[in-house]
């Protein structure tokens, strides 16, 4: 998004926002820190539903909450699929669950940093024949960049 003027312009390049006022007089540039996983492609099942599932968990006593962004690689660029800000109790966690990536190229981010959340992912394939979940790709924790 732009603007003319002096209102604020904002950019949001591989998974960074940043607010930059049109005027070099006005304040200097603000930078959204967050966690991201980097770009990463979804495995496609061999017609089987793939599911990419965002865990935050919050190991602390009181509850905290985070912004969870998911995009997606398209011609244009990046396109938001999933926005959510999550509350997430003391102790426990929340799972979100996208079916429709299976074969895409996504970036999966969470902010602010300085929450004691920790976010993970998980791409599994369900053979409904017998049942079965196969984990065919995981991010952990240590795996999320900051930037």
């Amino acid at each position: 998004m732009a603007t003319i003027g002096s209102q604020q312009i904002i950019y949001e390049p591989w998974g960074t926002r940043t607010a930059r006022n049109a005027h070099p007089a006005q304040t200097k540039a603000q930078v959204k820190e967050e966690r991201t996983t980097g770009l990463f492609a979804v495995p496609t099942g061999v017609g089987n539903p793939i599911t990419v599932s965002v865990f935050l968990s919050n190991p602390t006593p009181q509850p905290e909450s985070a912004e969870v962004r998911i995009r997606r690689v398209t011609a244009g660029g990046l396109t938001t699929v999933f926005y959510r800000i999550l509350s997430v109790p003391a102790g426990e966690v929340r799972k979100v669950d996208l079916s429709d990536l299976a074969g895409q190229t996504i970036v999966v981010s969470v902010s602010p940093i300085s929450a004691a959340i920790v976010p993970s992912v998980s791409v599994t394939e369900y053979f409904p024949a017998d049942g079965g979940i196969i984990v065919r790709l995981a991010k952990y924790p240590g795996e999320f960049v900051y930037v």
